[in-house]
């Protein structure tokens, strides 16, 4: 249990929202010991929306609980709106002749306002016992060093906080932890991703225009997907407040069977870019563009970098093999979101831009070696970027997918005439309609002795952005 929140505190960031209209959700236990949930809504939503997820958490909690869905006006909750809905909080509570020091206080999160939450909880930690973060996710690497318990609750079919930034989530907390630690962090921090959930999960209505247009339909009747989340959540009150190894091990399969759903998303990204600047797809591509098949394949050495400035190289050795370094360059959208406005996802990786050797050259160095078919373009390359991705994906991602799409078009490269208009020329993605039709652009150096193919990639990322998540709208 914590203490209340300094009178100081209160009077120097206690602006913006004041009493508002909070909903005090009474309890419907009365000999048990005394949790409160207060619940920050996503932008635009107003609170009466979430009344019967506050409900739901009362009705399987085993605490004498009270629910509190904070009055933010339909504005985008802030840092300093939360220490006066806290101090409104404690004020009703002391009616009941409850003070501080009597109850478990729990800071929830929906959306956009799981980042004022988070930033409450780190930098005033006494104030709360555990946040909870529905459809939201935590600041980069700050899993391992945060002050409080954390439950992380999304679906798989949030379009506005993707299950894509989850797995980016993951990537930053636990990347590189043992199975040990890997293990005691979910414990403490439990992270689910509930399959047939969206944005929209949590409560009894419409989200606004601009986030409904962007979130996927979920494959659960709200009744359900309140019940599911209710039900997580009351499994890590009672883990947190009573320390109870029944629920946190329920907690941590739950996490369990999460990393499983999002572990083809998480290789993925490694596979694109990994923690030393390597990126196996691009050595895939350049062994797919070489041509060699069979045994000869094994001739082919390739290291693959990312770096803009460098040309790519290639070493004859003494063994009849060969070396390539290959280079490349990530291209990534230009959000202008600071670390300030919301949580930092990774931002989109737009392409690829590869610098490679084409088939002609590296059948000049293994003049001895099976070539397989026609001469490979970026095009092929980029279907075989697609179909890698979409059958590294779950079955039933795979089944979304197909039965929503009407189709990946991919076109023949546009041919750039020179190293300046390759660089200028973007990689062209496009939806008509539910088709994504993709156009690469390409360069080849007009000396045939360099072989040296410039190419305009498509990102695996990318493309499980659009299975995913896109290609569902």
């Amino acid at each position: 249990m914590r203490g209340g929140a300094s009178f100081l505190l209160y009077l120097l960031l206690a602006v913006g929202v004041g009493d508002g209209r909070h909903i005090f959700l009474t309890p419907i236990v009365s000999h048990a010991r005394t949790v409160v949930v207060v619940i920050l809504p996503e932008t635009g939503v107003d609170n009466i929306l979430y009344k019967q997820f506050g409900e739901t958490i009362q009705k399987k909690s085993p605490y004498r609980t009270w629910s509190v869905i904070a009055d933010i006006q339909g504005k985008a909750a802030r840092l300093e709106d939360i220490p006066s809905i806290i101090w409104s909080v404690r004020d009703r509570l002391r009616e009941e002749e409850l003070d501080a020091h009597a109850y478990d206080l729990f800071l929830a999160g929906h959306g956009t306002s799981g980042l004022p939450v988070q930033l409450y909880a780190s930098i005033y930690p006494a104030e709360v016992d555990g946040i909870l973060l529905y459809n939201s996710y935590l600041r980069q690497g700050q899993m391992i060093t945060f002050p409080v318990p954390i439950l992380t609750i999304s679906g798989d079919l949030d379009g506005v906080n993707r299950i894509t930034q989850i797995a980016d989530m993951l990537i930053d907390n636990i990347d590189g932890t043992d199975d040990d630690d890997d293990n005691s962090l979910l414990q403490r921090s439990p992270i689910v991703v509930l399959e047939g959930v969206n944005h929209g999960s949590l409560i009894t209505g419409e989200l606004p225009e601009n986030l409904k247009m962007a979130d996927v339909k979920s494959d659960l009747p709200v009744d359900r997907a309140i019940d599911k989340i209710s039900h997580i959540t009351t499994t890590f009150l009672v883990k947190t407040v009573d320390k109870d190894t029944t629920s946190t091990t329920s907690l941590l399969n739950e996490s369990r069977k999460t990393l499983t759903l999002l572990q083809p998303i998480v290789d993925i990204k490694k596979m694109t870019l990994d923690s030393t600047l390597k990126s196996t797809w691009v050595t895939y591509a350049q062994i797919w563009l070489s041509g060699i098949l069979g045994p000869n394949s094994a001739k082919i050495h390739v290291q693959s970098y990312v770096n803009r400035n460098l040309e790519p190289a290639l070493m004859e050795q003494l063994d009849g093999s060969v070396t390539i370094f290959t280079f490349s360059e990530m291209v990534y959208a230009n959000d202008n979101v600071t670390d300030d406005d919301m949580p930092p996802a990774s931002p989109k990786l737009l392409e690829i831009k590869s610098k490679l050797f084409n088939a002609q050259r590296l059948q000049t160095v293994l003049s001895n070696s099976t070539i397989g078919g026609k001469m490979k373009t970026c095009r092929d390359v980029n279907y075989a970027s697609f179909i890698y991705t979409y059958h590294s994906a779950q079955n039933i991602t795979r089944k979304r997918f197909d039965r929503t799409h009407t189709g990946i078009v991919f076109h023949e490269d546009i041919v750039a005439r020179s190293k300046s208009e390759w660089e200028q020329q973007q990689l062209l993605v496009e939806q008509r309609g539910k088709v994504l039709h993709v156009t690469s652009v390409s360069w080849t150096s007009p000396t045939s002795t360099e072989g040296i193919f410039y190419c305009k990639l498509l990102p695996p990322p990318r493309i499980t952005e659009w299975i995913y998540v896109e290609s569902l709208l």
